[in-house]
Parts: structure tokens; sequence; C-alpha cells
């Protein structure tokens, strides 16, 4: 089907766009707008997706916790009200408001207000780890932000705030609750190129989403109207006359 909103921009106001570049990853506010909406749209199974998944994950860390790694049970406890009493009800919600259509336009921030739940409880497991003598990574918490630039389908600039917040908290709680020994620093080098890297590759992959998309508007114009006099050709013609019935 022929989104309506695609047919309503021009070819020449794309081409501009197409020519102009958006190394910013901005289009002019009309195709911006337009984008922003396809955007939202086509991401929210992604970000429902990763949801449930992280819920999961979540779910099973006690199994391994317990008897793989044999985790004191002190940090046990305290873990599993972190993960089911705070990450997984924070994970779920998001998956339900994405979800229904009342408040599914909001799912962006809600989106951005998980990723800070579940990033805070990863660091507040790592920081628990420290204290009764069991190694939670500090790498996860760095995890949660590549997924959530990566997965989620979080507009860069969008999410970019959240993911430097969650990580100048993470390296803070390094330097003022841990001091780990000189060597524990690699755990701290390898959480910031971690998110350094998804950061980059969350650009990039923007960056190629907005040119397929101005290339996908265009190709779309080109197979439902007439070049010469702008008109929808029989194929679209029919599809909106379906629509409008």
């Amino acid at each position: 089907m022929v989104t309506p909103n695609k047919l309503q921009l021009s070819e020449p106001q794309l081409q501009a766009q197409i020519a102009h570049g958006h190394i910013g990853l901005v289009f002019e506010p009309q195709l911006e707008a337009a984008f922003r909406i396809d955007y939202f749209q086509r991401g929210l199974i992604f970000r429902n997706l990763l949801f449930l998944l992280g819920a999961m994950l979540i779910a099973v860390t006690p199994l391994y916790d317990s008897l793989l790694l044999q985790a004191p049970a002190p940090y046990n406890s305290k873990a599993h009200v972190l993960q089911f009493g705070i990450m997984i009800p924070a994970l779920l919600a998001g998956a339900v408001f994405s979800l229904l259509t009342a408040t599914r336009h909001f799912s962006d921030i809600i989106t951005v207000i998980v990723s800070l739940v579940v990033g805070c409880g990863m660091l507040g497991q790592h920081l628990i780890g420290v204290r009764y003598g069991f190694d939670m990574p500090l790498e996860f918490t760095g995890l949660v932000i590549a997924a959530s630039f990566l997965v989620a389908r979080l507009r860069f600039w969008y999410y970019l705030p959240a993911a430097l917040a969650l990580l100048v908290a993470a390296i803070a709680a390094e330097i003022l609750i841990v001091q780990p020994a000189p060597a524990g620093w690699y755990h701290v080098m390898a959480t910031v190129m971690l998110v350094l890297i998804s950061a980059i590759a969350a650009y990039m992959l923007e960056y190629v989403i907005r040119m397929a998309w101005l290339h996908e508007c265009i190709l779309r114009k080109w197979s439902a109207q007439d070049s010469l006099t702008g008109l929808l050709n029989r194929r679209a013609f029919e599809d909106a006359a379906q629509r409008s019935l």
C-alpha cells in the first residue's frame, strides 16, 4: 500500500535533500516530520521484541548466577530485588505501553526511561557484586546502552543524552565507590569502548536508513504517478479508491 504522506512529498524536494546530504541526521522540516512518523511506526516491533527479550534474559540470570557461578546468597537476595522488582517490571511495562494504542505515541520517551532503569539496575548489581566479592561485569551496563542504540530504533540524537548520562554514572560509580585496582580499569575501558562503538554504529545505521527512505519515497512516486501529469496511475488510483471506500 502506498503511504499517502510519501506521495505528497515532491520529487525535487527529495532529490534536493539527497544532494544536500544529512550528516547531522536531520532533513528539512517537512521531510523530517514525514520521516519521523515512518521511522517511529517501523521501530515499534523492534523495541517490543527488545523489551520482551530483555525481560526473558534477566529472568534466567538467577539460574546461572546460583548454579554455574555460585554467587553468594546475600548478593542473590539483593540482586533479585533489582531484577524482579524493578528491571523486569519496567521492561514489561514498556512493552505494554508500546502496544496500547492510547499510549503508543509515548513509546520513544518510555523506551528511554526503561533503558535508564535497566541500565541503573545493571549498575546496581555491579556495585552489590563488588560489596560481596562477586564479579558482576560493568560491561553489562554498556550492553544495555548498546542494545538501546542499535535495536530499539530510537533516533540517534534523541537517545544520545541518556546514553551519555548512564555512561557517566557508571564511570562515576567506579571512581567514587568501587575504586578498582589498576587492572580493574580495563572493565571501565571496555565499557566505554562498547558504548563508543555502538554509538558510531547507531549513527551510521540511521544515516543509511535515512538515505534509503529518501530513495524509497522517490521510487514510490515513480511507481504510483504519471511522470507527465503527476496524476496517480491506475494501480495507485485503485489503492486510493479502495482506502476511500
